[in-house]
């Protein structure tokens, strides 16, 4: 899913980016690094360890409680490579480019339980602004 430069409310159980309205929308994203849960609709999250692989999660169990974890991050840049409470890394190559950290986070939308990852920041011909998030359904 990509952001054409704007903020993108997400609703996870269409996978698809609307308007907000109401408790249309579970989670958006921004190019400014800014991540906000529909918390009046019972949303919130939880961060997984920075190992974890997307792929190989099938079970939500693990996440203690769901809080408006991403919605507290300070930056969307942590302090070290294993720092779970960030969303990207910057200059890795010495480019001045920003890297997704690949960190995984559950995200609980009323009942439902979902993955979600940021990709990339960047869209096809490089420009910046166009974050990438793959999320995938649990429970």
């Amino acid at each position: 899913m990509d952001f054409a430069q704007g903020t993108g409310h997400i609703d996870f159980s269409s996978g698809a980016v609307v308007a907000p309205s109401g408790c249309n929308w579970d989670v958006s994203f921004s190019p400014s690094f800014t991540v906000a849960f529909n918390g009046a609709c019972d949303a919130g999250s939880f961060p997984l360890d920075a190992a974890e692989d997307f792929t190989a999660i099938t079970a939500a169990d693990g996440a203690p409680e769901y809080g408006a974890f991403l919605s507290v991050i300070s930056g969307a840049i942590p302090s070290t490579v294993d720092d779970a409470s960030g969303t990207l890394w910057y200059n890795i190559e010495g480019n001045n480019r920003l890297w997704p950290t690949f960190n995984v986070f559950l995200v609980r939308i009323g009942t439902s339980i979902y993955k979600v990852q940021l990709i990339d920041y960047y869209d096809a011909t490089g420009a910046s602004g166009h974050p990438r998030v793959r999320f995938e359904q649990l429970q």
